[in-house]
């Protein structure tokens, strides 16, 4: 009975599944020769083993396949936006873009930069009067891609307490717009090595949040990006009467927004400039170092910096923060300093570290600044 309830399961997948279900189980109780009753019964024998030994696949593949139609039928909104005018120096761009509604919620594109290693976006989110939410924790999954299929990130919002919430969106998204992945690393196809959101500003009637990544691999020249966001809401964790811990989940809408901007050409168009060291030093072995419009990356070998950040977990952390910003940091002709924004090890004692500082600056000289092992170097940063 219980391979019978299998076989009827996996039928009521198909095309007609009580004439299938019927037909097989009709060939038991058929009242022909023996010879041919004993065929049809060793007939749905085999099928009942075969079915029972792959049912497991099959069922992952069918739950696959409704999920993946579920999510075709998902409820969206799209919208599009043109460059307005530049802002910031020229490095990032006004986006005219009026609120895409859905659920009485309206999303939009304020700006939008790209450079070789940096994204940054600004999205509007625009509540009604009858949406109930923490400001302050809000959030919601995003993901974006280019004209080309290369996939910038994917990212779900995270639901604390809830351990069955897997909506596997990275996978239908992967499969909707023609993606091979790696099952075993399905991030691997995303550009972005670090991505996140922060808070610009939040009301219960407006929230402005700011998008970005950064990408040792680079991003490419695109000419069209697209923008998903789904999933708005967020979790919390708080005490009850009885002081025990509450984990819930809210979720303000199901629905998704997909926007689309055309990218201005000075984006696309954009080049990268190479630095070196003005004189070789011997504790300082420069692997790269290359300037865009927005920011500037160094990847490095240099003697004491990876054991002196290493030195930081024990340390409070302003105290590891004055000594980190004084070991490192890049400096203009007008002594104006640039602390490096991230730090993080790539291979062996190599670091990679970003800056603030675009290509103006080259107009007025840059020097990195080397702290460590009471040492201490200023050298030049030059053109290749």
């Amino acid at each position: 009975m219980q391979n019978n309830k299998v076989l009827k399961e996996f039928l009521e997948y198909e095309n007609n599944p009580d004439t299938n279900y019927k037909a097989i189980i009709s060939k038991v109780k058929e009242k022909k020769n023996m010879k041919k009753k004993i065929l049809n019964i060793a007939a749905v024998v085999l099928i009942i083993i075969v079915i029972g030994v792959v049912t497991p696949t099959v069922y992952a593949q069918i739950t696959w396949n409704k999920e993946f139609k579920e999510y075709q039928n998902r409820d969206k909104v799209s919208g599009w936006g043109t460059v307005n005018e530049a802002i910031d120096d020229g490095y990032e761009e006004n986006i005219n873009m009026d609120y895409i509604y859905k659920d009485g919620i309206g999303i939009k594109i304020d700006s939008l930069m790209i450079t070789d290693d940096y994204y940054q976006m600004n999205i509007n989110i625009k509540l009604n009067d009858n949406t109930i939410v923490n400001p302050e924790m809000f959030t919601y999954g995003y993901a974006i891609y280019d004209e080309d299929k290369n996939v910038y990130t994917v990212s779900e919002r995270v639901h604390w307490g809830d351990n069955n919430k897997s909506s596997q969106y990275y996978k239908k998204f992967y499969k909707e717009i023609g993606v091979k992945y790696d099952k075993s690393n399905v991030f691997d196809n995303c550009l972005s090595d670090t991505t996140g959101t922060k808070t610009i500003s939040a009301t219960k009637e407006n929230i402005i949040s700011q998008l970005s990544m950064s990408s040792y691999k680079g991003f490419p020249k695109s000419k069209k990006i697209y923008i998903r966001i789904f999933d708005l809401g967020y979790s919390y964790i708080e005490k009850d009467n009885e002081n025990n811990k509450v984990i819930g989940n809210i979720q303000v809408s199901d629905a998704e927004w997909d926007l689309e901007i055309n990218v201005p050409a000075r984006f696309y168009e954009r080049d990268i400039t190479e630095l070196k060291l003005s004189e070789e030093v011997p504790n300082i072995k420069l692997i790269k170092a290359e300037i865009s419009e927005t920011g500037l990356i160094i990847n490095a070998d240099i003697d004491g910096l990876a054991d002196l950040i290493m030195s930081g977990k024990d340390m409070e952390t302003q105290e590891f923060n004055d000594v980190k910003n004084n070991a490192i940091f890049v400096s203009d002709g007008d002594g104006e300093k640039y602390i490096p924004l991230s730090m993080s090890t790539i291979e062996n004692n190599v670091m990679t570290m970003k800056f603030d500082l675009g290509k103006k600056k080259l107009a007025n000289k840059l020097y990195l600044n080397v702290n460590i092992n009471d040492e201490s170097y200023k050298i030049e940063l030059i053109k290749k």
